[in-house]
């Protein structure tokens, strides 16, 4: 096997998937200039660490390398700018990101059936077979990251599980290399895996079926970082990315589940529900480094891959990561959705990127007293919200969610901290919120680390017109903006005025 496979070369071999496959995606960067080939060959995790750190930081390509003492190259920061999620999403690029999250939403809420996946027979990655003895996670490039990570991490792994009540799953999870045929996988009680993972354990289960796919065309990505409903499948989810084409699939050698055809890599196993193993510390999305945890582990049972794959891989912790990038405006999406359904005078919703998804702003549009503070209670009962977010501010129609600097005016301008500022207690949340005063090793319920408790605020961050009735005793501020009409005829006639 040659050591790095040009991308012109992959792409030709890439059958299954057409224009929308991986291969044909890097193909396209390349030819767009939005792929470099890395000159020298990396040495050590940290050093793609410090790579992808610059080039979060400056909107830089996604990039392919050889990796010392490996003949598998890897491939990083694939949708680390929103217009290379934009193509990959199959939307048009250089919109804002509230029209983004417009898009998304729509997608969404579309009355139009996605495409079920289509069964294939033969694919991509059923060309080379490891099982047994032969199976060795060591094969692959998947290295410390970062040097205070407590063990190596597969980055970009979509872990798929089944259920038979609510169907297949995909998601992406934190999975970790134990040894040459052990990973550990995340499976948080709040997510869908963590649900299957339950409902196997309460019908006697000890193990359940699971493969993590390392690769596959960027329509299944985008899905599997979308926040669906419990009993939506990703893979059919995917094809609103794809044109309204179905994603091939193709079953597992070892086991009944069902993989994108068009995969890299497939490593496939038996996750353990009945003894755990310690993991971490890991460079996670909030910024931080991630204290250890309990969590399930898989055994690897079988390891089915194209005959030269590659090795698609990130890291986290930078506020413009790739990570963040794929997981941002899909979030939105997602909470827009859960709030047009359930928050009065909803007009629009947004995560700030820098809050790391643990602040929520939500637009209304206010029309009677106490709607501000009546939105905060309503946008707590989203599940995202309850589990996640930190912070809940509400905010009036006139000022933009995705715009940092207005939110932070309107907070400024708006707020008398001592009225509109609402403290709720402590509850259980997601085990990875930072700001979470204490987190149980074990969680007794599920044997694993999978809560903490951190306390909310809500801050009713909207004009407070309705004086009185909303305990404000002054005239309501106006804000200073120029005349609509006189605004749009000198904007006409710009050019007539010398600029």
């Amino acid at each position: 096997m040659s050591s790095l496979t040009s991308v012109r070369e992959m792409a030709k071999e890439d059958t299954s998937a057409g224009a929308s496959g991986l291969r044909s995606f890097l193909d396209q960067l390349k030819k767009d200039k939005e792929l470099v080939q890395v000159k020298k060959k990396i040495q050590k995790g940290d050093e793609v660490f410090s790579i992808m750190w610059r080039l979060n930081s400056t909107d830089g390509p996604a990039f392919q390398a050889e990796v010392e003492g490996f003949d598998i190259p890897i491939v990083a920061n694939l949708f680390g700018t929103k217009n290379r999620w934009a193509r990959a999403c199959g939307f048009p690029q250089d919109l804002e990101v509230g029209e983004y999250v417009e898009r998304f939403m729509n997608l969404m809420l579309s009355k139009d059936k996605p495409a079920e996946p289509k069964v294939v027979m033969d694919a991509p990655c059923k060309e080379t077979k490891f099982t047994g003895a032969e199976v060795d996670m060591g094969r692959y490039p998947i290295l410390r990251w970062h040097k205070n990570d407590g063990a190596p991490y597969i980055t970009m792994g979509m872990v798929v599980t089944q259920d038979e009540k609510f169907g297949r799953n995909v998601g992406i999870y934190r999975v970790s290399v134990l040894n040459k045929n052990t990973l550990t996988v995340l499976t948080n009680a709040n997510q869908d895996i963590g649900i299957h993972v339950s409902r196997a354990r309460a019908r006697g289960l000890t193990s359940i079926p699971c493969a993590v796919v390392v690769g596959a065309e960027p329509a299944v990505y985008m899905s599997a970082c979308t926040k669906l409903d419990l009993r939506e499948d990703e893979l059919k989810f995917a094809s609103r990315f794809n044109e309204g084409k179905s994603i091939e699939i193709v079953k597992c050698d070892s086991s009944d589940i069902y993989v994108p055809a068009s995969s890299e890599i497939v490593i496939e196993g038996e996750l353990q529900l009945t003894e755990t193993v310690q993991e971490g510390p890991m460079s996670e999305w909030h910024g931080y480094h991630e204290e250890k945890m309990k969590t399930l582990f898989m055994n690897v049972k079988c390891i089915t891959q194209r005959r030269k794959p590659v090795f698609v891989t990130t890291v986290a912790g930078h506020e413009h990561s790739e990570e963040e990038v794929m997981h941002v405006i899909q979030q939105q999406g997602s909470l827009n959705r859960q709030c047009k359904q359930r928050i009065t005078g909803f007009v629009r919703a947004g995560c700030p990127q820098a809050g790391r998804g643990f602040t929520v702003v939500v637009a209304i549009n206010k029309r009677f007293p106490g709607w501000g503070k009546h939105a905060i209670a309503q946008a707590y009962s989203i599940p995202y919200v309850a589990l996640t977010a930190n912070n809940i501010i509400i905010v009036d129609e006139d000022i933009d969610p995705h715009s940092s600097e207005e939110v932070m005016w309107a907070i400024s301008t708006r707020v008398d901290p001592e009225r509109d500022v609402i403290m709720f207690p402590a509850t259980p949340v997601n085990p990875l919120n930072p700001a979470a005063r204490k987190r149980p090793e074990v969680f007794e319920t599920t044997g694993i680390t999978d809560v903490s408790v951190c306390s909310k605020m809500g801050i009713d961050a909207t004009l407070k017109k309705f004086g009185s009735l909303e305990g404000h005793e002054r005239p309501v501020s106006i804000p200073v903006r120029p005349d609509k009409e006189t605004y749009e005829r000198i904007c006409a006639q710009w050019s007539e005025y010398g600029f």
